[in-house]
């Protein structure tokens, strides 16, 4: 997946995933007689941990900020949970040993966009991702590699009791549409860019 295990970004398509699975689309498709479970929330959070990668000891900073809301499905999907996260964020990878770092930012748009009832509480989910979630600088500000356009996930969920949450269960299919080099890296190619950077 992505730059595997290198950067929390580049888990957070699943990780938004699994989050909107809980059931998120975008307002402006909101249907006729929607009600909204939880309005626009403003939300920001850092984080920041140190650990190994590529052999190099770095320490990372995380900074996330976003518009996120939640409504409920009706008739058949009335079990389901839709919302909308606009969100924007900020890592920082540095280099303990140089000082030398690279940052990876996103500016995007998660939200589900469509809900199949299968069986029980269990709902097929497709979740798209647009604009641009992932772009790495170097320490002078240079785009090294940049991904945009949308990325559609479709998996099966498990909502389990009334109220957003409940189980992933299964991937189904993953469409990548416009350039996302970032999406494709293998780990030989991922860490002598890393090198390339900080080493």
């Amino acid at each position: 997946m992505r730059m595997g295990v290198i950067i929390r970004g580049s888990r957070r398509l699943v990780r938004l995933g699994a989050l909107i699975s809980v059931g998120l689309t975008a307002l402006s498709a909101v249907p006729a007689g929607a009600t909204m479970y939880l309005k626009v929330q403003s939300y920001a959070f850092t984080d920041g941990a140190a650990f190994t990668l590529c052999g190099l000891d770095v320490h990372e900073t995380y900074a996330q900020s976003g518009r996120f809301s939640i409504r409920t499905g009706t008739g058949d999907l009335a079990g389901a949970y839709f919302g909308h996260d606009n969100y924007s964020s900020l890592e920082t990878f540095t280099n303990d040993a140089n000082g030398k770092f690279f940052t990876i930012s996103a500016n995007a748009l998660g939200q589900d966009v469509q809900a199949t009832h299968i069986s029980g509480t269990v709902f097929e989910f497709v979740s798209h991702t647009v604009g641009q979630p992932y772009t790495v600088r170097d320490m002078l500000g240079s785009v090294v590699l940049r991904d945009r356009g949308s990325v559609s996930f479709t998996y099966l969920f498990d909502v389990g009791t009334p109220g957003p949450g409940g189980t992933w269960l299964q991937d189904i299919s993953l469409r990548v549409s416009g350039p996302h080099p970032g999406f494709f890296l293998d780990d030989t190619t991922r860490c002598a860019g890393v090198t390339s950077m900080i080493g």
